[in-house]
């Protein structure tokens, strides 16, 4: 309708009392006078409108009111007949829909990019819960007990020296996946990257018994991706690398911090503070965990006391404990590695001979030509003769090696006691 004498250009006044009447009643209205209509009272709104007929329904879709789709005429009344309201409020249906499926449309982008987000530094199912708003994360600061893990490789910078940019960054982005990957595979947060180093948090947002232990876990798993990490350098025709790991578990403060312009969520505190320290006295391949960690963990994972150091800050040195898992499970044996072994699928028969170049404590790495047909599990063995150690393929690579040529790395998962035979095998074929 044109808007009534006295109102601005452009706007289109209306009784809010009318509006109340629709919303209230939940179908579609018909009114042929409003001005003399005995169940409304003659409010301000209503007269300064001018609101003659009256034809309105609500936007309503799965029990949720959008808006309003009203039309009026302030000249004369019975403007509408009662054909008008069933297609009006045929209308209003299908146009409450369209919006509903718009707003629909615009939250899940929305949730879309904050997934995408989240996703950077929190484990998928800590992702959902803060988009599905099961779990808050406050954009304040609050006190939570947390465990704190810092890995930092070492020599790396000294070793970049000698590659191209790209390889710096291609071999960055290749720990790192590796990293994060057990990282959020024990329920981890990835707190933030410091050139080679990482930085990572249990008990923020979400905390549980279990974060401590979930956290050596997770430095162990890394320290032996490392070792797979290692191998595709190798081939690469990079250098390998080495990585200490250091923990801690205490209270910190939780929140958003930064300038107004960047802001990050992140953990601060003597606990970070004491994590770091921790974490700068291991050498290659060692996990070092604090007193707090030690005593939440005792029992559940192999620890050997290392002794107190001194703490910038604290009048009282910090006791420190090494996580030796290396020795938790003694091969016993040593074989001379790299050494060729025979390789025999067990679904389909194939066989073929690959070359050996680590045996660790769950497993082992074995390099293979790219056009070998390697399933799931394999039968590895010394010769032809032997039975084999059953194997499961945990990854595959294809790399190259150091003449150029394309080569499948391939870490196997199999029994440590079937892993100890098969050492004494090779060295049976060698009389080592």
């Amino acid at each position: 309708r044109d808007s009534q004498p006295g109102a601005r250009k452009g706007e289109f006044a209306f009784s809010s009392s009318l509006l109340a009447r629709v919303l209230s009643g939940g179908t579609a209205m018909l009114m042929g006078d409003a001005l003399s209509d005995p169940a409304l009272q003659p409010t301000g709104s209503l007269l300064r409108s001018g609101t003659r007929s009256v034809l309105a329904a609500p936007l309503a879709s799965r029990g949720d009111t959008l808006g309003v789709l009203y039309a009026d005429r302030t000249d004369v009344a019975d403007a509408f007949t009662p054909e008008d309201r069933p297609l009006f409020g045929a209308l209003a249906t299908i146009g409450a829909t369209a919006l509903a499926a718009d707003r629909y449309s615009v939250k899940l982008e929305q949730e879309s990019v904050v997934r995408a987000h989240l996703a950077r530094y929190l484990a998928p199912e800590l992702v959902e819960e803060v988009v599905t708003g099961r779990l808050s994360w406050q954009p304040g600061g609050e006190l939570k007990e947390v465990t704190v893990l810092f890995s930092d490789v070492r020599g790396f910078t000294a070793a970049s020296e000698k590659l191209s940019p790209q390889d710096v960054v291609a071999s960055l982005n290749d720990y790192f996946a590796l990293m994060v990957e057990e990282v959020f595979r024990e329920g981890g947060t990835l707190d933030k990257f410091v050139g080679d180093a990482i930085m990572a948090v249990w008990g923020s947002p979400l905390g549980r018994e279990t974060d401590p232990l979930s956290a050596v876990r997770a430095a162990v798993g890394m320290q032996r991706a490392v070792g797979a990490f290692n191998v595709r350098q190798v081939a690469a025709g990079r250098p390998p690398i080495s990585m200490g790991v250091g923990i801690n578990t205490g209270p910190a403060v939780a929140g958003n911090i930064g300038a107004p312009r960047r802001m990050d969520y992140t953990v601060i505190g003597d606990t970070v503070n004491l994590a770091s320290r921790i974490e700068s006295q291991t050498g290659p391949g060692q996990i070092f965990i604090g007193e707090a960690t030690f005593q939440r963990i005792k029992g559940q994972m192999p620890v050997r006391p290392m002794g107190p150091i001194a703490v910038k800050g604290r009048t009282q040195p910090a006791w420190i404990y090494e996580i030796t898992f290396e020795t938790s499970e003694p091969r016993g044996v040593k074989a001379t590695l790299p050494r060729p072994v025979h390789c025999r699928m067990q679904a389909g028969g194939l066989s073929f001979t690959a070359l050996l170049s680590d045996i660790a404590s769950d497993g082992l790495t074995l390099a293979a030509r790219v056009d070998d047909r390697i399933g799931d599990r394999l039968l590895v063995s010394a010769g032809e003769a032997d039975p084999g150690v059953e194997c499961d393929v945990a990854s595959r690579y294809v790399g190259t090696d150091s003449k150029g040529r394309k080569v499948q790395i391939l870490t196997l998962r199999a029994a440590p006691a079937a892993l100890a035979g098969l050492e004494r095998s090779l060295l049976a074929t060698r009389g080592e």
